[in-house]
């Protein structure tokens, strides 16, 4: 068992278009078969998959160097011959880690200081649960649950002791805050227009804080049934827009490179009373001159923009006193590594132990023992068993101070 065959190869939003990175993508009920074939046919004694938006880990043990040659055939397992993957592209765009460096390089995943948003805890959840699944299916050991046991403590600490998740940088969430600092009524009568992940996003913090009323507008009405069915609203094809009136809140994020709001719209939709738009589309869909209107309050893409850009930088300004709790860590990391060395070369210890006494008492010296009274045989027993726990546990210690460098003169 040695920290060197700890290794990872990576492939990033840092070396590979995101779009890329789908093809790596496995479907749970493929975990088993796919994974296994790997880990057998590469035989490494262990293996973790980890899949995210941005990112593809895998993490395993093996004593093999990790070359273009490795890489190819651990890669020509994981696709199992698809002859459409061109799997030599993606050899050049992986990164490998060994040893303290696939430590290092974790710790840096689950911390988020690697992501392509800085400061995103969702990550440390994403290595949790793969790792749980890995292990269920039997691909992880020892030396890989030492490592996601010391990453996961690493990024707690990271989230507990620093700022770098505090200030927030999502768009959708930022839109969310602002619209919350308003204060309008949670019976507000919602616009949705677009059915886009970042409207999936603006309704689900929405949801999850009591609005309720949704309408969803989309020019493919299945789909606006789909994000509507979420929420529990109702949906609509985009040509219905105006024919339902009285809207609070209007939300808008679609591909349209034109105003799909004008100032009639809106005041068709609208009405009187306090109202809000939050347009998140590149163009705009709601013409700017809503803004002008008294009773308008207009959260538009630009400004959440600045603000996260602001905001991100505040996070990144936190990285030095991340990278110092990871050098901590690290240590600490090679300290328990080196300890878990022991406690496996001497687990047998215990049982050679219990064997020498059992023979001692019923063989070697089975006859004087014998010719004690009972009260004698109770003192020897509770001596015996003194010395063999004492048998176990002090050359335990001595054993991981030597390996420990530590002083035990």
């Amino acid at each position: 068992m040695r920290l060197k065959e700890i290794k990872a190869i990576a492939l990033t939003h840092n070396n590979l278009p995101i779009e890329d990175l789908g093809v790596f993508h496995l479907e749970e009920s493929l975990w088993k078969e796919t994974l296994s074939r790997v880990k057998s046919e590469l035989a490494l004694s262990e293996l973790l998959y980890i899949s995210t938006c941005n990112r593809i880990e895998f993490v395993f043990t093996t004593d093999q160097k990790v070359n273009k040659a490795f890489i190819r055939k651990f890669y020509s397992n994981f696709f199992n011959e698809k002859l459409e993957i061109d799997i030599d592209s993606y050899i050049d765009h992986s990164e490998v880690f060994e040893a303290l460096d696939a430590v290092d390089h974790m710790f840096r995943v689950a911390s988020s200081l690697d992501s392509l948003v800085v400061g995103e805890r969702e990550i440390i959840t994403q290595v949790r649960k793969a790792y749980e699944k890995c292990n269920l299916l039997g691909l992880t050991g020892d030396r890989i649950r030492l490592l996601i046991k010391k990453t996961v403590e690493t990024a707690k600490e990271i989230y507990t002791r620093t700022d770098i998740a505090k200030n927030p940088v999502s768009v959708s969430y930022l839109a969310f805050s602002k619209l919350k600092a308003i204060g309008l009524s949670s019976d507000a009568k919602i616009l949705v227009l677009g059915a886009g992940q970042t409207n999936q996003t603006m309704t689900k913090f929405l949801k999850k804080h009591g609005y309720e009323n949704f309408h969803v507008y989309n020019r493919t009405l299945e789909n606006a049934k789909s994000l509507a069915k979420t929420v529990e609203g109702k949906a609509y094809g985009l040509t219905d827009l105006g024919e339902e009136t009285d809207f609070d809140i209007v939300i808008s994020c679609t591909g349209s490179d034109d105003i799909l709001i004008d100032k009639d719209m809106f005041s068709k939709l609208t009405g009187a009373g306090k109202k809000v738009v939050i347009d998140l589309a590149v163009p705009g869909d709601v013409s700017r001159d809503i803004q002008q209107l008294d009773n308008v309050t207009f959260i538009e893409i630009e400004g959440l923009k600045k603000l996260a850009a602001i905001n991100l930088e505040k996070r990144k300004s936190e990285l030095d006193n991340c990278f110092e709790i990871i050098s901590d860590n690290l240590r600490r990391f090679k300290e328990i590594f080196k300890e878990r060395q022991v406690e496996l070369m001497m687990r047998n210890v215990p049982k050679k132990v219990t064997e020498i006494r059992q023979n001692a008492l019923n063989n070697i010296f089975a006859e004087d023992i014998d010719q004690m009274d009972s009260k004698s045989k109770e003192v020897l027993d509770k001596v015996l068993s003194y010395i063999e726990k004492k048998y176990i546990s002090v050359p335990m210690k001595m054993a991981k101070d030597v390996i420990l460098n530590k002083d035990i003169s």
